[in-house]
């Protein structure tokens, strides 16, 4: 019995032990269950709370870019479809009620106008909703930042997740502010290989192409390249057949091609003024292209001609003519067409650079003021490091003997330039010692620059920028000998923009011109004579153009032009220019040859019959919008496109040292009108020495009979005057890799009558070799920063996310 007890005390107390693993087992199991089902709960908490976070930022970041996009499209539609310029945009806040703030540090959510009503969400609870998140607030503060031309919308986003409302105090919340800018937008003329306000005689043996198609030796890449645009702003005016020759194209014809597009907004006319109303019947042709923009090459790389043919109406894109182009950005079907050229160093007045506050005094003068200079070259950073610099402080005597401009040309008197100068600076570069340039420097006075140049850079200057012969890269060759256009030989990237606050001036320009009736020869008078501005020396080329950009100005500035027999007619231009009522007046800009000139004007409407009756005019055509000329004898013909001397039949002349002269001074003898020159300011190099400088470059330095090479932008809302005479070593040729962008253009590169191909490189139209070979280098827009004035862009410029904003 006690046997049978201690068995089953025995088998209980080993079943109680087997019990105790179970258990551990159960026990270790419910703590892994629930630890399981904590993992999930806190899994799901977390996932949940991603979620509401990822759709709180989203909310937040989404109804702020909504709310900047509606009141940016409420603005473009109350301009017609297209920003006009930040006075538009400021006025347009203002009318909805979105006033300026001059706070300086970032608001709070309560600051600002509510922006709510203006996306009009869907109500939630009481509340406007976004993607199921609640919006509880969105506020603008609007800030003009006068330094900059600029606005700042500072917009302010408070929302709170739906999940727990009621229950979870408080929710989670977010909260994003965004800063959005609205500044000038990049003036697009640097999309031009040849940009300007009127074209004329520049289309006489002209091509323009692309550096990319133009120094190609790959045959893989034919048909690759795109078309190049050349545009003009208020006048197109072609030469054909002027002397009555049909049997040949020759100086009286527009001998040139363009390798894609041209594009003209105002008239586009003959000579004689008359419009154009045949343009498949010009020599003005253009390569084809196909529907992606691409210049169409054969197997050998030839292109093929076709003439140019107005767009449709409605015009498409990648036509290869547009005539009449909108100046309505919102309609510009093929790309922006400027409607103005920006100074390239801005005319708002500047900073002051004892204060470094920004200034207003002088803003719109069209005079380059201290302040203004000031404001660009303290951002400039770069350098020039190498070459023969010479600098001339503005108080130092002229460089007017041969020995003082041989050292400044031969030895220097600087080793490097940093940054930003006062005084006149003359540069130039050999093969072995070229202008090595890195960055932006500016120069407060005139440049003269020629010879070799090494490295990537801008120069802006505030005068004038000279170049009396060659301006080229120091590139490098392949194994075949070809030039590795934009690379030097060490690998160094060659890259050169010049801006000019006065104008640029290319050649010869002093040489005097000559003319010979009934010639179909462009002729200039002797090397070794100079032109001046006074009505008693020689006419030349460089006071023809004046006096036909004069011409321009002072027609914004009149009620009425002289009309057809002799009547005055109304200038259906001057509102554009000219508010009488508030006062504001347009202050235009003249050209005169040196300092103490007349300004010479192609302005006097003239009627006059010569002895054997035949009946001449020049007058402004109110029907077509132009000056024409009518004349039965074909010298006059000429007078339509430019003045060929002294004659006060055509001309007229302002004298800027007479106070009373009324298109130049008020009744106050106040000064209402700008003048610029063509001769070095101050006369801080003689217009002698100059002229020797050119004479010595052209003869010992230029290669005789190769054309004059220049690289690089060129770039003023003045003028370039240029002359290559075919007289000249170069033989009236020029070969631009880069662009030309300009208000006004006046360049004569005549190119020469070369039956034999001597000279290479002939016309496709004509036995004339290419007087201007210009090929456009679209890497060289990236160096010039010039806004635009007129039109206004949006970009963003902060965004600083947060928990929750107080």
């Amino acid at each position: 019995m006690k046997n049978t007890h201690q068995f089953e005390r025995t088998r209980l107390e080993r079943r109680g032990i087997a019990l105790i693993p179970t258990l551990l087992i159960v026990s270790a199991m419910t703590v892994f269950v629930m630890a399981l089902f904590s993992a999930v709960l806190a899994g799901k908490k977390t996932t949940n709370l991603h979620t509401d976070d990822y759709e709180l930022s989203s909310a937040v970041e989404s109804v702020a870019m909504l709310a900047t996009e509606r009141l940016w499209s409420d603005y473009l539609a109350s301009e017609g479809g297209a920003a006009g310029n930040i006075g538009s945009f400021r006025d347009f806040l203002s009318d909805q009620g979105i006033a300026a703030d001059a706070g300086s540090q970032p608001p709070t959510r309560e600051q600002g106008f509510d922006l709510l009503p203006l996306l009009d969400l869907p109500v939630v609870r009481g509340t406007p909703t976004f993607n199921n998140v609640r919006i509880e607030s969105m506020r603008v503060v609007r800030r003009d930042v006068a330094t900059s031309d600029s606005t700042q919308l500072w917009i302010t986003v408070q929302a709170a997740t739906n999940r727990g409302l009621g229950i979870v105090n408080p929710v989670l919340n977010r909260a994003v502010q965004q800063v959005w800018t609205v500044e000038p937008e990049q003036f697009a003329g640097f999309d031009y290989a040849m940009l300007a306000n009127n074209v004329n005689c520049i289309f006489c043996h002209t091509q323009v192409d692309s550096v990319e198609r133009w120094f190609n030796q790959n045959s893989e890449d034919y048909g690759t390249f795109d078309r190049i645009k050349v545009g003009t702003l208020e006048s197109l005016m072609l030469r054909h057949d002027m002397m009555g020759v049909n049997s040949s194209v020759n100086d009286m014809d527009a001998d040139a091609v363009i390798a894609g597009t041209l594009y003209s907004r105002g008239p586009a006319m003959l000579h004689d003024g008359s419009p154009i109303s045949n343009w498949s019947d010009l020599t003005l042709q253009s390569f084809g292209f196909d529907s992606e923009g691409r210049v169409l090459e054969d197997q050998w790389g030839g292109e093929s001609l076709v003439p140019l043919a107005p767009a449709g109406d409605p015009p498409q894109p990648l036509e290869n003519l547009y005539v009449g182009y909108s100046s309505d950005y919102s309609s510009m079907v093929d790309g922006n067409l400027p409607t103005e050229f920006p100074p390239p160093i801005p005319d708002n007045g500047g900073i002051d650079p004892v204060s470094g506050a920004r200034t207003t005094a002088g803003a719109g003068d069209r005079v380059i003021d201290d302040n203004e200079f000031f404001a660009v070259a303290m951002q400039a950073e770069g350098a020039i490091t190498a070459g023969v610099l010479n600098l001339s402080p503005h108080n130092a005597s002229p460089i007017d003997t041969v020995s003082e401009y041989s050292h400044a040309v031969f030895t220097g008197n600087q080793s490097s330039l940093q940054q930003s100068v006062e005084g006149n600076v003359i540069l130039t570069g050999t093969a072995t010692n070229p202008i090595t340039i890195d960055g932006t420097v500016a120069i407060d006075g005139d440049l003269v620059i020629n010879g070799y140049v090494k490295g990537e850079g801008t120069l802006v200057v505030r005068g004038n920028v000279y170049i009396p012969t060659d301006v080229q890269y120091l590139d490098g060759a392949d194994s075949n000998g070809n030039r590795t256009f934009g690379l030097a030989a060490d690998g160094t990237t060659n890259a050169l923009a010049l801006s000019a606050g006065g104008n640029v001036v290319i050649g010869d320009y002093q040489r005097p011109s000559g003319y010979a009736s009934g010639s179909s020869e462009i002729v200039t008078g002797s090397p070794n004579a100079a032109a001046s501005g006074n009505e008693v020396n020689a006419w030349n080329f460089s006071l023809a153009e004046m006096a036909l950009f004069n011409r321009g100005e002072w027609s914004r500035t009149q009620e009425f032009l002289p009309g057809p027999n002799g009547a005055m007619v109304p200038n259906p231009h001057y509102a554009t220019y000219n508010d009488p009522g508030s006062g504001e007046l347009y202050v235009p800009r003249y050209y005169r040859y040196g300092v103490d000139d007349v300004v010479p004007i192609y302005n006097v409407g003239t009627t006059i019959t010569d002895g054997s009756g035949n009946h001449v005019s020049h007058f402004y055509d109110p029907a077509l919008d132009t000056w024409i000329s009518d004349s039965n004898i074909p010298a006059w013909e000429v007078y339509a496109e430019v003045p060929l001397d002294w004659n006060s039949l055509f001309l007229n002349t302002l004298d800027p040292s007479d106070p009373n002269e009324a298109d130049l001074f008020d009744a106050g003898g106040n000064p209402i009108a700008v003048i610029r020159e063509i001769t070095p300011g101050g006369g801080w190099i003689s217009d002698a020495m100059y002229k020797e400088g050119v004479r010595y470059f052209e003869a010992s330095v230029h290669p005789h009979g190769e054309p004059m090479k220049i690289d690089g932008l060129l770039y003023t809302n003045n003028g370039i005057f240029t002359l290559v005479a075919r007289d000249s070593p170069m033989f009236g040729r020029m070969v631009l890799n880069g662009g030309i962008v300009a208000a006004d253009l006046g360049m004569l590169v005549p190119g020469k009558y070369d039956p034999t191909n001597a000279l290479s490189n002939q016309s496709a139209l004509s036995d004339y070799a290419v007087g201007l070979q210009l090929n456009y280098d679209k890497r060289l827009k990236e160096l010039l920063t010039i806004a635009n004035p007129l039109q206004v862009q949006l970009r963003r410029t902060l965004w600083n996310p947060t928990s929750n904003l107080q």
